[in-house]
């Protein structure tokens, strides 16, 4: 359960992180370009997907070397976090523009515990995926179904299986 809670906060502090990252006009940073970057990858090969991103900050502890980068693009923006050099978790904001039809109806029928398959079947299609992490063989993802006018559902789930579940607005 901890690890569980420490993934979500991971993938919450890397939304958060996102939003403030500052506009470039250069860059290659698109949604399907960050679907397209792997759990494990290393810096080297994201590069090649995306471009070289801004270090945003690094630490090493106890032979642990963590560094995180951020890309921007227009007012979308992702970034990801390596672990001796290796991609340990992502997350992006903005980049996807397609929107959904979600309502507090549709929300109140989302229950803990569903797998992303039941969430979607509910929700009328598959969310825009905002975050993922992979640590200790736990797979950690999030995704959001967003309205037209900007309110939305976010949904984590571990292992396939829903953990949180938020709206904002409906």
């Amino acid at each position: 359960m901890k690890l569980k809670k420490s993934l979500s906060a991971v993938l919450i502090f890397m939304l958060l992180a996102i939003i403030s990252v500052p506009v470039s006009a250069k860059t290659r940073v698109t949604y399907s370009k960050f679907l397209k970057i792997k759990m494990g990858s290393s810096y080297s090969a994201v590069v090649k997907i995306v471009g070289k991103g801004k270090r945003e900050s690094s630490t090493s502890t106890a032979g642990i070397k963590m560094t995180s980068y951020t890309w921007s693009a227009g007012l979308g923006a992702m970034s990801i976090t390596f672990q001796n050099g290796k991609v340990l978790s992502k997350g992006q904001a903005g980049l996807y523009k397609a929107y959904a039809k979600v309502s507090k109806r549709k929300y109140k029928k989302i229950k803990s515990g569903m797998s992303y398959k039941k969430v979607k079947s509910i929700l009328g299609k598959g969310g825009q995926l905002t975050g993922e992490a992979k640590s200790y063989g736990s797979d950690s993802r999030s995704y959001q179904w967003v309205n037209s006018n900007g309110y939305f559902i976010t949904c984590t789930f571990s292992n396939n299986v829903l953990d949180v579940k938020s709206d904002f607005s409906l």
